[in-house]
This record gives structure tokens, sequence and C-alpha cells, in this order.
């Protein structure tokens, strides 16, 4: 794998906060670090973990900004953040750019920190506890669903809410719903900090976000015409019983202060796994002892119609995927694709839909070794056409994980 495990160095975190150890650095000397990006790591990891460095090391500071991931990008690529907190991979221009200011944002320099599970919300008194993935696309995307009594509920105007276009949260919902087309042009956008009371403001909002601090009701989802919902759970997510989760990363300055590490040390400690829990984000530690089932999905890549045409930000997650295997052991270069078949697909068709997606995973390399499963999707009650969609498994994700490495 390409990740950069955390560790934790014996005697840093030892002392509780009433008997740590002086600082070795005289209190003029305060070390300033700065971090931001991600609205979602913002409020659930960046704050609480400034506040916690506050009290063990007072020779430090931490800058928390926020803005959300595209903004944390362009701060880090001008030398305005010594780390970037992420939920999103970062965008071929975004690598480009970072490459030419000397910062690697690719996969061999990224730091796992934790899985998040996107999930859906609105007020409990629609009456509404579930949606279908048919249901959310009528809502989001083509706008042909606009009243709660159109998804079972006690009527009155449905009000969609997005985040805006540099956001990752919206990057994997709107990919995964929408696809190529995007949100329908009556979906409106709120600020960040809008997300908590917006329900209290707009009692027909329905919304998006990270499933650990969603307002109101969270809602179930019903993929491709199953019958049984899935709530956003991370088991749920693990299995691929629920479909949108996105892996959280931190990246790092070339010329961040040495500090940094401290962070990265307490954030892989045992209470830093603890706060992560806390939040309602999955630890690395937790995530693999939930991965015993089924293997976790790596990718859900979302076609529009029949079509074998990639989105862009699938090109982008499967080309961070192919740099990945290439890293791998041959012998693990082992990928399971579940492959959608909709009705009226010839086998020409299906094919060539799962030949966009090993080409994008390859590169030309033939090394890797693809297995095939086959899925057949049906007509659902509120829409006769399905979307296909092909998941994407890494085999080697069912093994043994691999050791811990060190930070730099």
């Amino acid at each position: 794998m390409s990740y950069v495990w955390l560790v934790v160095p014996l005697g840093w975190f030892a002392c509780s906060p009433a008997e740590k150890a002086p600082s070795t650095e005289p209190d003029e000397d305060v070390t300033i670090v700065r971090i931001g990006g991600s609205e979602t790591l913002k409020g659930a990891i960046l704050d609480p973990l400034a506040k916690e460095m506050a009290e063990l090391r007072p020779d430090m500071t931490i800058e928390v900004k926020g803005g959300g991931t595209g903004e944390g990008y362009r701060q880090l690529i001008a030398g305005e953040l010594d780390v970037v907190a992420a939920s999103r991979l970062p965008t071929p221009a975004e690598i480009e750019q970072a490459e030419a200011a000397g910062i690697n944002v690719r996969a061999d320099a990224r730091r796992l920190l934790a899985l998040d599970v996107v999930g859906i919300a609105t007020d409990p008194s629609h009456g509404v506890g579930e949606l279908s993935t048919d249901q959310v696309k009528g809502i989001w995307c083509d706008g042909s669903i606009t009243d709660w009594s159109q998804v079972g509920g006690t009527g009155g105007a449905i009000h969609a809410y997005t985040r805006d276009t540099t956001s990752g949260t919206r990057a994997i919902f709107e990919d995964y719903f929408c696809g190529v087309d995007g949100f329908h042009r009556s979906v409106k956008v709120m600020d960040s900090n809008e997300e908590e009371d917006l329900l209290a403001r707009d009692d027909g909002a329905i919304l998006f976000g990270s499933a650990s601090s969603l307002p109101g009701q969270t809602l179930g989802l019903k993929v491709n015409g199953n019958e049984t919902a899935a709530l956003p759970t991370a088991i749920h997510a693990l299995n691929g019983t629920y479909p949108l989760s996105r892996e959280l990363y931190l990246y790092v300055h070339p010329e961040a202060p040495i500090a940094t590490d401290i962070l990265f040390a307490w954030l892989a400690s045992g209470e830093g796994q603890a706060m992560m829990e806390a939040q309602g984000l999955v630890s690395p530690d937790r995530r693999l002892g939930l991965s015993t089932g089924p293997r976790p999905i790596r990718q859900v890549v979302q076609f529009t119609g029949t079509a074998p045409i990639l989105p862009q930000r699938d090109v982008v997650r499967l080309n961070a995927l192919a740099d990945e295997l290439v890293s791998m052991p041959p012998r693990d270069r082992h990928v399971v694709l579940e492959v959608d078949a909709v009705p009226g697909d010839t086998e020409e068709t299906i094919a060539a839909r799962s030949q966009a997606v090993k080409e994008k995973l390859t590169k030309g390399d033939t090394t890797v070794f693809f297995e095939e499963i086959p899925h057949q999707l049906t007509a659902t009650p509120d829409r006769v056409a399905t979307s296909p969609t092909i998941k994407v498994f890494f085999a080697a994700d069912e093994e043994e994980a691999p050791s811990v490495g060190a930070t730099r």
C-alpha cells in the first residue's frame, strides 16, 4: 500500500496534563504550526487537536484554518499552511501546481488519518426515514422531485443544499449520484458554517455531509433498487452496503517545522485515536478491525447512461489507485471489479465500461490481474432507468495490514 502510517515515539506523551514535563524551550520561543483545509476535519479533529496541544505543549501554537479542501491545497501550495487536511485527493491541476512549488501531494506522500462516511439529513417532521438512489438523483441531480410527498413524506417543498465546488464532501456526493451532469440548478449552495443551524432556518431543507456531524435526522439509503436501506455507518461503508465514504488525509509542506511530527504522533496515540472515534470518524486501527468481513470498496465509478465515459472525479481517483497498485508487490496487484449491467445493456457496452476502468487502473501495466463479478440492476419503482456503476476493490485489502512505518 502507499499509505504513510503514523508512529508514536515513546515518552512524548507519557505524562498526564497535570504531570507534564516542562518545555525545554524558552517560553518566548514558540513553534507555530499552521494547519487547515477540510471543514469536516476542522470541526472534528483540528480544533480539538489545537486545544489538546495547547495543554500538552505550551511551546507550540496550532493555528487552525478552514475553508475547505480545495482552499487548503491552495494555501499549502502558496506556503500559507504547514499541513493540509484533505477530504479528497488532489486534482491533476493541484498536483501539477504543487510539484511546481516543490511539494509532493501524490500517493506516496499522504498520511491516512481516518475514514469518514457521508450521509443525508433532514428534519424528522417530514416523515421520511430513507431514500433510494433514484430519489436522491431526483432531488439533487435533475430536479424532478421537489415535494416531500413524492418520497413518502407529509408534503411541502424540498430545498436541496450543497457545499461549494472546492468541497471534498461535495465531490464524492455529486460524482456518485449525478456524474458528469452535476447538480441541478435549483440546488442551493450553503457556507460551511451554515450547516449546524440550517434545518432550524429552513424547514424544507435537505443536506449532505459527514455522518458524524449531521444535524437533524440521518436518512438510510436504498442502493440501486435494494429493498433494505443502509444507514451511513462505518461497518456498512466497509462491507459495501453503504457506498458513500472517503479517506481523510494529511499532506505536509516540505519546509514545515519538525514539530508537525509531534502532532502526527499524538494523533496516532491512544488518546488521538479515541478523539477521532468520539467524533464519529473511523481511525486506521479500528478500520482494520472492521474490515474482517467483505473487502472495503476503493472506488465506485458512476456512469451516466450506458456509455463508457468516466466522470472527471473518478478519473482522478482511479489515477491515484493506479499509482498505489504500482507501489505494491506484483503478487498483490489483484483488482476485483463488481460490474453492473442495466436493462438494455449489451455485452459490448458492459465490456466497454469495464475496459475504461481497467485502462485507468493499469496505465499499461500488464502485471495487474482483474477479476470481474457481474451484477444485474433492475428498474426501480420511481425510475425506469438506473445508472450503472463499477465498484473497485483490492484483493490485498483482505489480507493482513502492512506494518507501521516512520512518518518521515
